[in-house]
């Protein structure tokens, strides 16, 4: 891989991505004001009021999060939240705002053993059919997902591998998730990394037991969420089931008016990922037709995906489809950052797998259509679109039509990424050498 393939995201499918780390299990809607110092008076306040809003969480991320050595020591915080947990009847409301506040201390700091804070998460899974009642769901999810986070987290693979309890907890965890994922609740967290945290342990074969038990419990209601993540867990071993599963949870989808009415709202991410994994399962076992017709479904209802679709196409052979989704590429209506995901996915620029057959010559074609006169693109669009095309002609010998993509003049007040796509887009244009006519 050159320095020009590295520039550019490849995303992944839906199961393939780790979605949530320790520290972003919470969804702010709006970036909190942290203090800048903890005494102990701040912290017995936070402590007593834990279960008023932003309490946890700046205890959390405000306090056990900060680096180096807090004003406040960490042994005496800890020795403030057990006295508070022991005064508390397990399952209330603040007992699991404590208990979550200190299984993330022990995770954070070395106060405690890694043990002990496995423990802590435990007991609050154990305690998951007293969260309704509680009016604790939310604590309760946020303390789901930052255990899985932090089992999935491959720089806590060795340890948490050698922790006896590790996997009994995340099963635990997943059970507990099942009881909660289709309550509504306040506030906002992140979907649970189940899928890593299964992987890091090497437990799939357990989760996919308990993952069928537990949809096939009929006291567990299915979820959109819950059915999704279970298909996800049991696509690589049980496709079939997961198909089934999914779709189950294709008529819990956010109906288009809501699509529409936010085009950049979760439903609009949720609804791209249902879809990609779907399509993933189904070409995987060779369901080719079916993840067709489920491509053109999510590009008609979020856009993007063109890029699939031509693959999926290519490997049925349909020539006719295929090159009806280039034409569509080629409009000069499509946002330049749709081509280029659809280039990079046809042409594979990125050099991750081998590209399926003509599939560079497609990507190249739509990423010239994209830097006519009358597209309407970014300068970061267009200079991505001339390291893919100047690469692809270098590589094919075709030096002078390399030289003549990648000459531009340099855009005005680029920041970022832009003045690093320049000096890319600079380096790339050094490499190429075209020789001169004999006279």
């Amino acid at each position: 891989m050159d320095f020009v393939s590295m520039l550019i995201p490849n995303p992944q499918p839906f199961h393939h991505v780790r979605q949530v780390k320790i520290l972003t299990s919470v969804v702010f809607t709006s970036r909190p004001q942290l203090p800048t110092s903890f005494d102990r008076s701040l912290v017995q306040t936070l402590v007593e009021d834990i279960d008023k809003p932003r309490s946890a969480s700046t205890l959390k991320f405000g306090y056990f999060a900060r680096r180096g050595h807090p004003d406040f020591p960490f042994d005496d915080a800890m020795s403030l939240i057990s006295a508070a947990i022991a005064k508390e009847p397990v399952g209330s409301k603040r007992w699991f705002y404590l208990q979550d506040v200190r299984g993330y201390a022990i995770f954070k700091t070395n106060v405690l053993t890694l043990g002990e804070g496995i423990a802590a998460y435990a007991a609050i899974f154990d305690a998951a059919d007293k969260a309704v009642a509680a009016d604790a769901l939310y604590p309760m999810r946020v303390s789901v997902a930052e255990y899985a986070a932090y089992i999935a987290d491959t720089d806590n693979k060795d340890t948490v591998q050698e922790e006896p309890q590790a996997k009994a907890t995340l099963l635990k965890a997943w059970k507990a998730y099942a009881l909660i994922a289709a309550l509504p609740m306040k506030g906002r967290t992140a979907p649970p990394d189940f899928i890593s945290a299964f992987a890091a342990l090497d437990s799939s074969d357990d989760a996919i037991r308990v993952i069928e038990k537990t949809l096939t419990n009929p006291k567990v209601p299915h979820s959109f969420e819950l059915l999704v993540t279970g298909a996800s867990l049991v696509a690589p071993k049980q496709p079939e089931k997961a198909i089934s599963w999914l779709h189950e949870a294709k008529p819990l989808l956010p109906s288009p008016s809501t699509l529409n009415a936010v085009l950049t709202s979760p439903a609009i991410n949720e609804t791209a990922r249902f879809y990609d994994l779907l399509v993933d399962v189904l070409q995987k076992n060779n369901r080719i037709d079916e993840a067709i017709a489920e491509q053109r479904e999510r590009i008609a209802k979020v856009g993007g995906g063109y890029g699939p679709l031509w693959v999926l196409l290519a490997r049925k052979g349909d020539t006719n489809g295929q090159n009806a989704v280039v034409a569509q590429l080629k409009s000069p209506t499509l946002p330049g950052r749709e081509v280029l995901r659809a280039a990079g996915t046809m042409g594979q620029f990125k050099l991750l797998t081998a590209p399926v057959a003509g599939g560079p010559e497609a990507g190249a074609d739509v990423l010239q259509a994209l830097l006519l006169p009358n597209r309407d693109r970014t300068p970061e669009e267009e200079m991505q679109a001339r390291l893919w095309l100047g690469s692809y002609y270098r590589n094919r010998k075709q030096n002078d039509k390399a030289l003549e993509v990648v000459t531009m003049p340099e855009p005005a007040q680029l920041t970022g990424r832009g003045r690093l796509m320049w000096a890319a887009l600079s380096r790339l244009r050094e490499t190429i050498t075209v020789p001169t006519p004999a006279k």
